[in-house]
Parts: C-alpha cells; structure tokens; sequence
C-alpha cells in the first residue's frame, strides 16, 4: 500500500489544532501517515494552512496570501481547543524536521488558494530536496490538475495521488497523465464503479473524511485502501 488504512487529516483536527505542531505532536501517537495542506504567504513563505483566508481557523482577518510570515506568526490558530493553547502556523520547513525525527509519512497536499500556484510547486519541490526526508515517505496531492502536470513533469519519480470533490469529470485520463499512483475522492461522491474502475487502472483509492465506525466499514467493504479521519482511529474502526 502507498499510504496507511487510517491517515490522520491535516494532523488530528477533530482532537488538535489543524496543520499545527501541538496537532502533529498528539497525532504521531495514533498515526504513522497524515495529511498536511501548504500554501503561500505573501514573502513566499511556505506553510501550512487549510483556508484561502485566515478568518475562521485564527483570530486575524483577510487572505493568506496577503500577510507575511512575520504578520502571521502574530496569530493565535488554535480557535476550537483551548488546553493546547496559543499555536502558531508552521513552515513546512521545519514541519519536515518534525517528520524526519518522529519517523512519519506525509501526504503533502498543494493548496492553489491563489494564482501562484506553479511557484508553490516549485518552493514545496525545493524545500523537499533541501531536506533530509526519504521520498519514499511521501505523497503528493492536490485538487488542481495543473500543479500535478507541473509536479510530475519535474519530478516524475515523487508519488503523486489525485483529488477530486463533486466533479470527477475525466477524472482516468488526468490521473493517467500525470501518472498517479492513488485516487482521492469525497466520501459523499463515491461509488462501487469508479473504485472497480480505478482498481483496474492500478490505482489506490483512498476516502475523505470518515470519522464513525459506520462510514469506514462501508467504505472499507467497497474496496476503498485507506481514509482520512479527523479522529483517533479508535472511533472509526
């Protein structure tokens, strides 16, 4: 298998801070693979963070994209879980020394929350290689077929997985060109078919965001390899 049955979502969100430290510290218990979003900050920072804007996940307003690193670091993201405090939104940079000391695997998710999505592609490509971190430990997907056109034109060899959400149109003629090796659906927008059809195809097919007992075995029983949770895996399982 490419990645793990259960894989943590943006850390462990429904128990920490999401894309946090505290969240990644609490979910390394419960998980050896998890699933990280990255995006850009307005000096070309990258980060780790869901949202286009900063407003319901911090106590800032506005886009991402449009604040500095510096400005960001000002913030509190930790809106949802008081006993973790005040937490702040890492670089990717040192999220991969987290990663690298702890042993754990990562589906990198890249963000196209503005136009600059090529240049994200090419810093996350950077601060990968930069780093000490064993490929082999990570996946990279994105909902934008146009940053896995760029990502596997560049690196070819890096595992890539496809998200799609509502609109699966076309969706084995893009994973076939940028040669994905997993498909990554909503739960809600899933069927036996397109999990046969994927199977056939040689793909993985894994599930977004299952979080009771009810959901994962239906999936699981569909042929589904892995989901993502927002929850310890004892809840689901």
């Amino acid at each position: 298998m490419l990645m793990d049955k259960i894989i943590g979502h943006r850390g462990i969100c429904g128990v920490a801070p999401e894309n946090t430290m505290a969240g990644f510290y609490i979910a390394k218990k419960y998980f050896k693979w998890i699933e990280i979003d990255t995006c850009l900050t307005s000096d070309e920072k990258v980060v780790l963070f869901h949202d286009e804007t900063i407003d319901k996940l911090t106590n800032g307003t506005g886009k991402i994209s449009d604040k500095t690193f510096k400005e960001l670091q000002e913030l509190n993201v930790n809106m949802k879980f008081p006993e973790h405090g005040d937490c702040k939104i890492p670089l990717l940079v040192d999220f991969l020394d987290f990663v690298i000391k702890n042993d754990m695997c990562v589906n990198v998710e890249i963000k196209d929350n503005d136009k600059r999505w090529k240049l994200l592609t090419d810093k996350v490509i950077e601060i990968i290689e930069k780093s000490k971190i064993n490929i082999e430990n990570l996946l990279f997907s994105s909902f934008n077929h146009n940053v896995l056109m760029h990502l596997s034109k560049k690196k070819p060899n890096w595992k890539i997985g496809h998200l799609f959400y509502s609109d699966t149109t076309d969706w084995q003629k893009k994973c076939k060109v940028v040669n994905a090796k997993s498909i990554h659906l909503y739960n809600k927008n899933i069927s036996q078919d397109i999990i046969s059809q994927a199977k056939n195809m040689g793909l993985e097919v894994y599930c977004y965001t299952v979080n009771n007992k009810s959901e994962y075995k239906k999936l699981i029983d569909l042929g589904v390899d892995g989901v993502f949770t927002d929850e310890k895996p004892e809840t689901i399982i």
